[in-house]
């Protein structure tokens, strides 16, 4: 097959190092798992047949893994704030069981516990 192996390999190869770059950038990373996915399903057995292309997978797994944890990290964290704030929103359900504030028209349309 000769030259065409070549040059679709030099192709694949520096499509990996387009996803490389593009993940440590740390910007639309589900794009970029997506393309790498589609990707890996269409040329498989080229890059487990090529050693140099490996190599590269390798170090681009290296790579997505380092950014996962970040992205992962982030999810926590949101996850986190988001059961806080449900807490404090439920607490302030619960203590409006036992009273709760109404406006009342008098003189001085003040607000006035009932």
């Amino acid at each position: 097959m000769g030259d065409f192996d070549d040059e679709v390999k030099t192709l694949l190869g520096l499509f990996f190092q387009f996803i490389e770059d593009e993940m440590a950038t740390r910007r639309h990373f589900q794009v970029f798992q997506a393309y790498l996915n589609r990707f890996l399903k269409l040329y498989e057995q080229l890059v487990v047949a090529n050693g140099d292309l490996l190599v590269r997978v390798e170090s681009l797994c290296a790579v997505q893994q380092h950014k996962w944890d970040h992205v992962q990290q982030l999810l926590h964290n949101n996850l986190y704030l988001v059961q806080y704030f449900s807490k404090i929103r439920m607490k302030t359900n619960e203590n409006s069981i036992e009273g709760s504030w109404s406006w009342k028209r008098d003189r001085e349309k003040t607000l006035v516990w009932s």
